[in-house]
């Protein structure tokens, strides 16, 4: 079954780390990033949306900034964008391990999955994933009906 997991741990009223764990075709993986809550608040109003807008998808992406040694790194990255005619909308889902010392030192491990959600299914996740930013929930699930 297609799902994605996500649970909010507050850091302050402004901040706080984002794990999501996804499982589609067989695949799964965790990754973690740290977040803004007023971002990941208009994350969670605009997947809601119908239709989604295809030129400008609601995605959050999340990691560490880089330096003049090394690249910033992307740990977490949500996307949904619309899929096709008939109201299909394409979850991918980006999950990667930090690395300090260069992607094969570190063994870095690192997964893209994509799977097919509803509107409805959105509709349904968008709230329950404000209710886990706001700590009125301790997790907010997104499982593909499609």
């Amino acid at each position: 079954m297609d799902m994605l997991r996500v649970r909010f741990k507050p850091d302050d009223q402004w901040h706080g780390e984002l794990e999501i764990w996804a499982s589609a075709g067989g695949f799964s993986g965790t990754g973690k990033a740290w977040f803004s809550t007023d971002e990941l608040r208009l994350f969670a109003s605009a997947i809601i949306a119908f239709p989604l807008p295809a030129d400008l998808p609601p995605t959050i992406t999340g990691g560490l900034g880089g330096n003049d040694k090394s690249p910033p790194q992307e740990l977490v990255a949500l996307t949904f964008e619309p899929h096709n005619a008939v109201g299909a909308v394409r979850a991918t889902v980006h999950l990667a391990t930090e690395h300090w010392n260069g992607k094969e030192r570190d063994l870095v491990n690192d997964i893209t999955m994509r799977f097919l959600v509803s509107y409805g299914d959105l509709a349904t996740f968008g709230p329950a994933m404000l209710d886990a930013i706001d700590g009125r929930a301790d997790k907010a699930v997104l499982t593909a009906t499609l």
